[in-house]
């Protein structure tokens, strides 16, 4: 777990072409609300939180749960980012994509709306590529 053992990242001339394609592919199962996909996207996600916390699997099943729910929710990509940035942490290992245009600005690319929520809901995450592996994947 963690990044401190990640691949460096900042010095990768495809970078930018895979991080617009996870991109790409997180939006597209969300817009299909593929849940075993989108699951698929965000275990080690969902592995840390629950680590995080009091060693209680009830905790790992409720946010598996919470996961499947919000991957099956119906919405609208709004406010398209024209401009976006690569951002890097954690040493170069960790990166995310940051809007750099005026009416997105800071933001993450992907923002989104539900009929449940009139509150859109920036979908902000980092990558970095695990010890061992050349893929992309979501920490935290």
């Amino acid at each position: 777990m963690g990044w401190s053992k990640s691949k460096k990242l900042n010095n990768d001339p495809n970078l930018r072409k895979e991080v617009d394609e996870f991109y790409n592919n997180y939006k597209k199962v969300l817009e299909e609300g593929d849940r075993n996909k989108f699951l698929s996207l965000v275990r080690t996600e969902i592995d840390e939180e629950a680590a995080s916390k009091p060693l209680d699997k009830e905790i790992e099943n409720q946010l598996t749960k919470n996961m499947i729910d919000y991957a099956a929710e119906k919405r609208n990509f709004i406010y398209p980012c024209t401009k976006a940035e690569l951002k890097f942490f954690g040493d170069g290992r960790v990166v995310t994509l940051v809007c750099a245009d005026t009416l997105t600005f800071g933001y993450a690319p992907l923002i989104s709306k539900t009929a449940k929520s009139m509150v859109p809901k920036s979908h902000t995450f980092y990558l970095h590529k695990p010890a061992g592996t050349n893929k992309l994947e979501i920490i935290r």
